[in-house]
């Protein structure tokens, strides 16, 4: 007896849809590490480079730290690490504590203030930093801020809030706007509500705008050559550059400093790597709307809007079903608590669990 003619098909398809995807699959794959490896190549080498021994060692290993040794001992490399560190740092707080807030604006903000004040971040964001170096050479020379690591910190903090403010506004619009109306049931004020709830679940949109703006500032070159004049006040970029001559430059030296500048961002992203994730919590992606905390009652009925489909499936449950007996109360009861412990062990701050424990009692 022979087997239908689709079912022959269908064995003989089988096989060959399932090689052509593992071909697919290992030629991503290959293409993946072969990119990986072309940007990693330059890295590697200026690590090989570093550990070298220059032309006047006298040391007969292929491996050494002198390159390191003169750059820590005879240079001030120290102290230039710690001005690039103090300014990137300040930055990176400064920037995040003004971008967050106003990221939240521009994400559930509606009206043409917001409008207007988006385009006005636009227009600032695509503006090369060049275009207002000499005004702000003139204007800080007059208020003392040339020479001075506060001046450029005060620069890298307006170059990157508009950018760490895009960033932010970005990854809050994936939030689903049902968190922040639980609250406000709740009783949370509009600042608690972007405290406890939007921020506390926008740890990788900060995480990530931290980086980027730390990025920023720990690598430019051109601002800091602009408004910085002592050799002590030097940040990494600067004092990379002080190593060239004229006509020589010594390149063992040149690579130790360049492996300096790379490890902390290195470094900064491994310990945070963990924390970051693709997307929201559960967004659409769309822009939510809002219109303000709801009142507490309306009509002497609570509003039954709750932050997850659980704690709405259960409380609606409990308002539909009013005439039940005294078996389906207690069962009542017990879904009610295990809804509030389950968003209470999900979110660790569930605002609308409360409410919850409240109607389960009542019923």
């Amino acid at each position: 007896m022979t087997a239908p003619a689709d079912a022959q098909l269908t064995l003989i398809t089988r096989p060959a849809v399932s090689i052509r995807r593992s071909i697919t699959r290992w030629a991503r794959f290959c293409l993946m590490i072969a990119c990986t490896a072309i940007v990693l190549a330059p890295i590697g080498g200026v690590v090989v480079l570093s550990l070298r021994p220059g032309p006047q060692s006298h040391t007969s290993s292929s491996i050494t730290l002198e390159n390191f040794s003169y750059v820590f001992q005879h240079t001030q490399a120290l102290r230039w690490l710690g001005n690039s560190l103090a300014v990137t740092i300040g930055t990176v707080i400064v920037s995040i504590t003004i971008g967050a807030p106003a990221g939240y604006v521009l994400s559930r903000g509606r009206g043409k203030t917001v409008t207007a004040y988006s385009l006005l971040l636009f227009v600032v964001q695509a503006l090369p930093v060049i275009t207002g170096a000499i005004p702000l050479f003139i204007l800080f020379s007059k208020l003392g801020l040339i020479d001075n690591l506060l001046g450029l910190g005060v620069i890298y903090v307006g170059v990157s809030t508009s950018v760490a403010t895009w960033m932010m506004a970005a990854y809050m619009d994936s939030i689903p706007a049902d968190l922040e109306q639980a609250a406000w049931i709740d009783g949370c004020s509009t600042f608690g509500s972007f405290s406890r709830i939007v921020l506390r679940n926008s740890l990788p949109g900060l995480l990530s705008t931290a980086i980027f703006t730390f990025l920023v500032s720990w690598n430019d070159y051109l601002v800091a050559l602009i408004f910085i004049r002592s050799q002590d006040r030097y940040t990494l970029p600067i004092g990379l550059q002080s190593f060239f001559q004229q006509h020589t430059a010594n390149w063992g030296a040149v690579m130790a400093m360049a492996v300096v500048m790379l490890t902390p961002p290195v470094v900064l992203f491994g310990l945070l790597n963990k924390y970051f994730s693709v997307g929201g919590i559960g967004g659409n992606g769309r822009r939510t709307e809002r219109s303000g905390p709801p009142t507490a009652k309306r009509n002497g009925v609570l509003p039954h809007r709750s932050a997850c489909t659980e704690c709405g499936r259960q409380m609606e449950q409990v308002q539909l079903s009013s005439q039940s007996g005294r078996q389906r109360n207690s069962g009542r009861r017990l879904g009610l608590a295990s809804a509030a412990r389950f968003c209470g062990g999900i979110l660790g701050y569930h605002p609308h669990a409360r409410l919850l424990r409240r109607r389960c009692f009542r019923a």
